[in-house]
């Protein structure tokens, strides 16, 4: 159920996916080690959704299987993989969960060592200064991919209802694909030649059928659910227990918009915490010192 591909690189030092679910794998199949694959931020955004869908999964209780984990509308199914990609926008939590690579074994250490005579080693977890770019990143870099779903997801709604059957036999594809794209990307630069770009995006060929928009519904409540239950300390045993009983344990066996509705307080998921990321504000980015 992971999304995202292990690296290769003349380390050996790579994800390995395990049963569709994530391991750290350090193997040396072919000799010593020269060198490292650095994981990037986008892999660490994969791997915590795919662990929110795994605790889905593993924390649910229903009485049938049909409505077991994330068997469930998929918005609602998607927000709760993107809620812990919030832990990813946490100084705190980036510095607890991350470790230089040469710290994990002695071969790794000497193999840097060797390629950098006259360095030490580089600090054992991640450092301000390579935080600091990438959340400077993070208000432009989410409202690109608002923009580019937004585009996926209005043409998966406008292939997906033509009017009539003659209205999608003369429907030109490309010309809607690259029309909503220049709307909602005027400063980029499009391809003009013959391309069908939509074939290569695996969700609208997975049987989506018009459902792409829930990416965007999703994200709308992952970041009220992240706001609302975990902000303030992101490892409270009390908020956990309230997420695993109130959301997590049900699956799909409830109405999942009256589930979000009672875990946030008896309200309607709000749209402002998105916005407060798109705005480049700090929100829950705020490093509260975790009760462990």
């Amino acid at each position: 159920m992971c999304s995202f591909k292990p690296s290769v690189s003349p380390s050996r030092c790579h994800l390995l996916p395990h049963d569709r679910l994530v391991t750290l794998f350090h193997g040396k199949p072919h000799g010593l080690l020269s060198a490292s694959v650095l994981q990037q931020p986008h892999s660490d955004f994969d791997m915590m959704t795919e662990f929110g869908h795994a605790l889905h999964d593993l924390l649910s209780r229903t009485k049938y299987s049909h409505f077991h984990g994330y068997e469930a509308v998929q918005e609602f199914v998607e927000a709760i993989g993107m809620t812990f990609e919030h832990w990813c926008w946490r100084r705190d939590e980036l510095k607890a969960m991350s470790r230089h690579y040469t710290r994990l074994d002695p071969t790794y250490a000497a193999a840097w060592l060797r390629d950098h005579p006259r360095s030490s080693l580089p600090p054992e977890t991640i450092t301000d200064h390579l935080l600091d770019p990438l959340f400077k990143w993070r208000a432009r870099g989410k409202t690109y991919q608002l923009l580019n779903d937004l585009h996926i997801s209005m043409f998966d709604m406008a292939v997906h209802n033509p009017t009539t059957p003659a209205a999608l036999i003369e429907m030109d594809e490309k010309e809607v694909y690259d029309s909503l794209y220049r709307k909602l990307h005027p400063t980029a630069a499009l391809d003009t030649g013959r391309h069908c770009k939509w074939v290569h995006h695996g969700y609208l060929l997975a049987g989506y059928d018009a459902g792409y928009y829930s990416y965007i519904c999703a994200q709308v409540f992952a970041a009220d659910l992240f706001q609302t239950t975990f902000a303030t300390n992101p490892r409270c045993r009390g908020a956990w227990e309230r997420f695993r009983k109130g959301v997590l344990e049900c699956g799909g066996s409830r109405n999942e918009l009256e589930v979000l509705k009672a875990h946030l307080g008896d309200r309607e998921p709000r749209l402002e915490p998105l916005l407060d990321v798109v705005r480049g504000g700090a929100g829950w980015r705020r490093s509260e010192s975790p009760s462990r």
